[in-house]
């Protein structure tokens, strides 16, 4: 269990960081391209 929660914590913190480095990205409709939309178990 340990295991799990150690690689669904890198996960979030990987996605968290991606999402910040691209958050600034539109469309031609001024809205996000990325974000964050996914819950994990």
């Amino acid at each position: 269990m340990v295991k799990r929660k150690m690689l669904q914590l890198a996960l979030e913190n990987e996605v968290a960081e991606f999402i910040e480095k691209h958050c600034h990205l539109t469309d031609e409709n001024g809205r996000r391209i990325v974000a964050r939309n996914l819950y994990m178990l």
